[in-house]
C-alpha cells in the first residue's frame, strides 16, 4: 500500500522483502487482490481488503472467468484506453 501496485523496484530497494524478485511480488499481489490482471491498479495505492472483497463478490457472477482462484480477463487484448478506463474506475472506488 505504501508504494503502489507495480512499483516492484521501489519495494525491492527498501529491503523490506529481501530476496524477493519482481515476478514473486507480482504473483503475490495477484493472489492478494484475487485477480490476475493488475492493470486497473498499476501505480495506485489501493485498499487491499476492499479490492479483495469486491473480487470475491464478482467471482460468483456468470460473466466472470476464474483460473486458479483468480479472476482472469477473457475479452480481447486490452487497449490503452481500456486500461485507462479501468484505472479511473479503480481510483473512483
Amino acid at each position: 500500500m505504501k508504494y503502489g501496485v507495480g512499483q516492484w523496484q521501489q519495494i525491492q530497494a527498501t529491503g523490506l522483502l529481501p530476496g524477493k524478485m519482481a515476478q514473486q511480488l507480482n504473483g503475490q499481489t495477484q493472489r492478494l487482490l484475487g485477480q490476475q490482471s493488475l492493470a486497473p491498479f498499476t501505480g495506485l495505492r489501493v485498499a487491499v481488503d476492499a479490492v479483495r472483497r469486491d473480487n470475491a463478490q464478482r467471482r460468483g457472477g456468470a460473466d466472470v472467468q476464474c483460473k486458479s482462484g483468480l479472476i482472469v480477463w477473457s475479452g480481447p487484448n486490452p487497449t490503452r484506453e481500456m486500461k485507462a478506463a479501468w484505472q479511473d474506475e479503480s481510483k473512483a472506488k
